[in-house]
């Protein structure tokens, strides 16, 4: 009924995440406490049950930890962390009792929370029972810390580990390089981090106790969540960045598309980048960039250069779209190796082409002109002159879709737009008949054709007024940029949609075929640049320590039409050195441990229980002495997390970098000095919270 230490079972399916740790960790000879996995399904009900789960521990006693082994928990991408019971110092006579708590508590209202936000199914509960050692020191290790690859991070407090991951305390934080030397348990736990990471192949995520002078591992699992996120940048607001998802793949198709020689290959000439950032899935362009790019524009601006530059573009967007229905209807499962890597390097060259007019944009230039040379209609014309006849992508969805709801007739909708739903994310999912209805499922057939009267209503109410403002120009030239600029606003929806949709399609055919004809997951693909996916036809692998790597964030800089990539946490580190300084630490009350690297400004929520958790609002900062799973239930909508207590290895840290949100641990007195209504600005770059205002 039982697994014991040294099975050969290690099916997830049967003994789960934290089970299956255990397991390789004795395998491998490590020190383990001595233990038991309940499989997952076991009824543990059974009257017999009992009986057999005491005659299997009574070695351990005179105490047992009963911890949960979900059979999704403690895996690459997400840990569960805290979301399931534990039972510490049980004795023998409230042993099945604590089993079956355990076991139970698969269900809740937190876990379902956190499912719902990852996606993911719920799974059956496997429970381990193991023999409780009462540490002199206990803790957690990161084989690579979180912020700097050839360092290893452990944290640690007196006593039970418990108190460590639950927050109860900060931690005693130790860095150790990988390649130095420490003395004691530290040494040892040095050591042992080498020789995981070298097995496993990724960075290891261990919980550990050292008692009578002995090391035991508890836990071993991978590390989840490394990456940093994107900071806001202090002086511009939210609505001047450009923000879309990307893959880091599609992170390569960016960078070659700014590069001059690329754009003067397609269009004759080239505005490349001279400063920008690409942080972990969006797009940072400094001011510098900008006006650079204008004065190149304004170069260009002879004759009849942009209006050649849109038609050009408009062939582009065309062309391309014809392209992906192609791609769309090709079984490549049909082609030999060298015609399949033939259509894949053909393919990639029509993506950047399709993605280049989108970082030259004139849009800013014809903008800047406008207002140089209108007078005191600038504003107005300005305002006018983005209201495009033609209907924008975006708002041809949106027709496409109601008006399908007033028919009834999903069909030519979805598939129309099955490429739309997050199609630039790392995994897709297409839009399926359940997705659709379930998005129709608010509107009856009468409100979609009032929403539908209501948009064309309000777009020709846009075109009547902008003629107006048209109609006062006397400056034809003014008038003629103004069109320009009104055509680029409408070309860079129709340029965004036909990029977007031929990478579905290239993914999900062509680079479909390349991931099975290769052997691997096709979304590993993804985490390799288009050079390295061109060299994976003759044998190009990531090995699982770089996959780690990329897993976890990417930075690239951009200069001078040219472009460098970086990792893993050396994302963190260059980010620090690249950001504008900040001139002070004026209204800074708190300092604390950064948990998960950003910034945000926002009003702050302080939460004590599931009671204030429910009442949380969307885009507040969350600030807790500690988390709890019940607080949980308000991470769907939180900007960031402060806590009192804690390190980076504790339930706040670890749910944090999983939900990508900034968080500040360990500054002891938030919950103190922080009020509901205070607007702050959470510095997770350089570890600080700033009061801006009160309510």
């Amino acid at each position: 009924m039982f697994v014991r230490p040294h099975s050969d079972i290690r099916d997830l399916s049967v003994v789960g995440g934290k089970g299956a740790g255990l397991l390789k960790l004795a395998a491998l000879g490590y020190r383990v406490p001595e233990f038991v996995v309940v499989p997952a399904g076991t009824d543990t009900e059974d009257a017999k049950f009992e009986k057999e789960l005491l005659a299997a521990t009574k070695t351990f006693g005179p105490c047992y930890a009963v911890r949960s082994s979900n059979v999704r928990e403690d895996g690459e991408k997400q840990s569960f962390a805290g979301q399931f019971d534990t039972f510490l110092g049980v004795k023998a006579e409230d042993l099945p009792v604590a089993v079956r708590k355990v076991a139970a508590s698969v269900v809740s209202r937190h876990v379902d929370k956190y499912t719902a936000h990852f996606k993911v199914n719920g799974a059956p509960m496997a429970v381990i029972v193991q023999k409780m050692i009462e540490g002199t020191a206990s803790g957690v290790m990161f084989t690579t810390s979180p912020f700097a690859d050839d360092e290893v991070l452990i944290e640690s407090v007196e006593g039970r580990g418990e108190t460590l991951v639950g927050g109860e305390k900060t931690p005693k934080k130790s860095v150790l390089k990988k390649n130095g030397s420490a003395t004691g348990y530290l040494g040892e736990l040095l050591r042992i981090a080498g020789e995981l990471e070298k097995s496993e192949g990724a960075p290891q995520d261990i919980e550990w106790t050292f008692s009578d002078g002995k090391l035991y591992l508890l836990q071993m699992r991978p590390l989840t969540a490394r990456g940093d996120i994107l900071p806001e940048i202090e002086d511009k607001g939210w609505e001047e960045y450009v923000y879309r998802r990307f893959c880091l793949f599609c992170h390569g198709v960016q960078a070659a598309a700014s590069r001059s020689s690329v754009q003067t290959r397609f269009f004759g000439f080239s505005v490349p980048i001279k400063e920008g950032l690409i942080v972990n899935c969006r797009e940072f362009y400094s001011e510098q960039s900008n006006d650079a790019a204008i004065e190149q524009w304004r170069c260009i601006d002879k004759g009849d250069a942009l209006k050649r530059f849109a038609r050009a573009v408009t062939e582009v967007a065309k062309s391309t779209g014809k392209i992906a229905a192609r791609i769309k209807r090709t079984d490549y499962s049909a082609f030999s190796d060298s015609q399949l890597k033939r259509s894949y390097l053909k393919a990639l060259d029509v993506y950047i082409r399709s993605y280049t007019p989108l970082m030259m944009r004139p849009e800013e230039y014809l903008e800047k002109k406008l207002y140089e040379n209108a007078g005191p209609d600038a504003e107005a014309i300005a305002v006018a002159a983005s209201v495009v006849d033609k209907p924008t992508f975006y708002a041809r969805e949106k027709r496409d879709f109601l008006s399908s709801v007033i028919r009834k007739a999903p069909e030519r909708y979805l598939d129309r737009y099955e490429w739309i739903k997050s199609p630039l994310n790392p995994v897709f999912n297409e839009l399926s008949e359940e997705d659709y209805y379930a998005r129709a499922a608010k509107l009856t057939a009468a409100e979609a054709k009032k929403r539908l009267g209501e948009i064309t209503s309000k777009q020709n109410e846009l075109i009547e007024n902008r003629d107006k403002v048209f109609s006062r120009i006397g400056d034809r030239s003014v008038r003629e940029t103004a069109d320009l600029l009104n055509e680029f606003v409408y070309l860079r929806t129709l340029t965004a949609e036909t990029s977007d949709r031929f990478f579905f399609y290239f993914r999900k055919n062509l680079l479909s075929e390349a991931a099975a004809r290769f052997g691997i997951e096709k979304d590993e693909l993804l985490l390799m640049l288009p050079e390295e996916v061109s060299r994976a036809f003759d044998g190009f692998r990531l090995t699982p320590s770089e996959k780690a790597k990329r897993s976890s964030g990417e930075l690239i800089v951009i200069e001078n039409g040219e472009s460098r990539s970086y990792y893993s946490s050396r994302t963190y580190s260059l980010l620090k050195k690249l950001r504008k300084p900040s001139d002070s630490e004026r209204g800074c009350i708190l300092h604390g441990e950064i948990a998960c690297p950003g910034e945000i400004t926002a009003k702050v929520k302080i939460v004590c229980d599931f009671v204030d958790s429910a009442n949380f609002r969307k885009g507040d900062i969350l600030v807790a002495s500690m988390t709890t799973p019940e607080i949980t239930n308000a991470l769907d909508f939180a900007a960031g997390i402060i806590t009192d207590e804690g390190g980076i290895s504790c339930h706040a840290a670890i749910i944090a970098r999983e939900y990508a949100v900034p968080c500040l641990v360990g500054t002891k007195y938030a919950t103190s000095l922080l009020k509901d209504g205070m607007t702050v600005f959470l510095d997770c770059i350089n570890g600080r919270v700033t009061v801006l205002d009160h309510e």
